[in-house]
């Protein structure tokens, strides 16, 4: 699971799911994002750990207080919960792509 701090803006859709090593609801956020991501091939995903520095900034930068989450381009789409149309819909309207 890598973890890196973007050194730059990335010139495509960038997801990052932030969750926490003992909690339930980011595995299914997890499995959610990993069966929908490669319907989106121009979306680079990143998991997020939320101890990590990058988990840190997104959550205080963005206020998130519980996780899961998930932020695409530097915009929370959710917290806590998210259906896979809502993901979707959100992803296609990113990339252009239809749902």
């Amino acid at each position: 699971m890598a973890d890196p701090l973007p050194t730059h803006a990335p010139a495509y859709p960038l997801l990052e799911y932030v969750t926490s090593a003992d909690c339930a609801d980011c595995r299914i956020f997890e499995a959610l994002v990993l069966r929908v991501a490669p319907d989106y091939p121009t979306v680079e995903v990143r998991a997020v750990a939320a101890e990590s520095a990058r988990g840190t900034a997104l959550s205080l930068g963005r206020g998130i207080m519980r996780f899961p989450a998930i932020v695409l381009d530097n915009e929370v789409l959710a917290i806590e919960s998210i259906t896979e149309g809502e993901l979707r819909a959100a992803l296609a309207r990113r990339t252009g792509a239809s749902m």
